[in-house]
């Protein structure tokens, strides 16, 4: 992917007053068009989640980092 392209999608991030990107499936969809697996990760817990969800399912937070996903190798 050239890095005008990546630039292109990133403009495509919806984000919220103080400028950062929310955890909405729109920007799931923004990271994947720029070739990343994204997903959301629970500041209160450590919880995981992909696709994001603006509430944690497990300690019902809504404070959250985005943290890029890797492949397991075996």
């Amino acid at each position: 992917m050239s890095k005008t392209m990546t630039r292109e999608a990133s403009k495509d991030f919806v984000r919220d007053a103080h400028g950062e990107i929310l955890p909405i499936i729109e920007n799931f969809y923004s990271y994947c068009a720029e070739g990343k697996l994204m997903g959301i990760k629970c500041v209160g817990c450590g919880e995981i989640m992909c696709p994001p969800r603006a509430i944690c399912r497990n300690c019902l937070s809504d404070k959250y980092e985005w943290v890029e996903l890797k492949s397991k190798e075996n």
